[in-house]
């Protein structure tokens, strides 16, 4: 994931780049961005533009800045139940 700058807005956006070759499912593929499209919610990623070459596809998101829930994970290396709970709620 990388970063960028909308020229008009300055808004700071995040770029998903994705190589074809990785998409075994294309249909499955496009039908999940174009309901990505679509969906304006508080608690989801937002899909702000999507674009694809010969060998890539790019996703252009909101910029999330939270950090990687992974990195959170091995970082903690321990979750109260409280924690946990709360987390996963957010999730879903």
């Amino acid at each position: 994931m990388s970063g960028c700058t909308h020229l008009e807005t300055g808004q700071r956006r995040a770029v998903k780049v994705i190589a074809r070759s990785k998409i075994r499912n294309w249909e499955r593929f496009q039908t999940e961005v174009r309901i990505l499209q679509t969906l304006d919610h508080p608690n989801v990623i937002k899909l702000y533009e999507y674009f694809e070459d010969e060998t890539n596809v790019y996703l252009v998101t909101e910029l999330c800045t939270g950090g990687e829930l992974f990195d959170r994970i091995i970082k903690e290396e321990f979750f109260s139940e409280q924690v946990a709970a709360k987390v996963f709620k957010q999730i879903l």
